[in-house]
């Protein structure tokens, strides 16, 4: 593989990574985690970090829900792709300069 289509390669894993990022704001957007939230009667609930009872649990839709349940068990993969990323890009431009 050339070193021009492992850098688009790398930026697209990089832009991947960012998107990660933007799903941990839409999560403290909403304040509450799903992965210790709740499904009751068909309503779902994210859990806050509140001492108030009565504020404990957010609802929010089903689509919601079940995105941030899915974004809290992928963030870090998309952590480590990202920074992976970022080192091949450096890699491969610190290459193209020595060369």
């Amino acid at each position: 593989m050339n070193s021009k289509a492992a850098l688009v390669i790398s930026y697209v894993f990089l832009a991947l990574g960012v998107l990660s990022l933007a799903g941990l704001v839409v999560e403290i957007g909403y304040g509450g985690s799903a992965s210790s939230g709740k499904i009751e009667n068909g309503h779902f609930f994210l859990r806050r970090k509140s001492p108030r009872e009565d504020l404990r649990y957010v609802q929010v839709s089903e689509p919601v829900f079940r995105y941030l349940a899915w974004h809290e068990k992928t963030f870090e993969l998309g952590m480590v792709i990202a920074v992976a990323a970022s080192a091949n890009i450096q890699r491969i431009r610190k290459r193209r300069g020595a060369a």
